[in-house]
């Protein structure tokens, strides 16, 4: 371990003086699964136009692997700001400004000016449904996902959110199904967290196993 270093530190120091030998490095970190090594690399690479939007996927990447929440917002926050006609892109930083609760009215603006773009896009339908829900609009929200076909949303994590949504409106036949899509999927935490939300919404509306029966009524 302490050779790699040495040599690693040597490779990024002669690296430093050319752009194009510190994005080749950053490359061969990535490709490597050096994470660590790799993101201030490619932090550095970002801070030029020519390879920025590589160097924001990369990190992008990387930030999702480690589920570093507050460093992915940023980043797709970035990435946006790079392409702000990808819908997707925008929908992406949408949904985390929503998720982590950061600048949540401009979060919604993003989610319905994706929505605009690209309404047959699951990932930016699902976001917007999802704005609508923070907003007390679950109704309409349910509208949006139900324009897409049913395979559209058999993506665990697309089902997450219309679990989220049909249990909000006591559809619990609908939001079962597309909680069991969820569940039989890998997620992200953000999700498993709106899963959890879903099973506490559900215990505090339920019945206490101690509370009496109503007693029926005289006749």
């Amino acid at each position: 371990e302490a050779e790699f270093a040495s040599l690693w530190t040597s490779a990024k120091d002669a690296a430093a003086a050319s752009p194009e030998h510190q994005l080749a490095l950053a490359r061969l970190a990535s490709q490597w699964n050096l994470l660590e090594e790799a993101e201030p690399l490619w932090k550095e690479v970002a801070q030029r136009s020519t390879a920025r939007r590589e160097a924001l996927d990369a990190l992008y990447k990387i930030y999702r692997a480690s589920n570093d929440l507050p460093n992915l917002r940023l980043t797709a926050q970035r990435l946006h700001d790079t392409s702000p006609e990808e819908a997707g892109l925008t929908a992406n930083a949408a949904r985390f400004a929503l998720l982590l609760d950061r600048n949540t009215a401009e979060g919604r603006a993003l989610a319905q000016r994706a929505y605009k773009k690209a309404p047959n896009d699951p990932s930016v339908a699902v976001t917007y449904a999802f704005s609508l829900y923070g907003s007390g609009r679950t109704a309409e929200g349910l509208e949006v996902l139900q324009k897409l076909s049913p395979e559209q949303l058999h993506d665990p994590h697309g089902a997450v959110y219309a679990a989220l949504l049909f249990d909000d409106e006591n559809q619990i036949d609908a939001a079962n199904q597309y909680l069991a899509i969820a569940r039989a999927g890998p997620l992200f935490p953000e999700e498993k967290q709106l899963l959890q939300e879903i099973t506490a919404r559900r215990q505090s509306v339920a019945p206490s196993p101690n509370e009496p029966s109503p007693s029926p009524s005289p006749r």
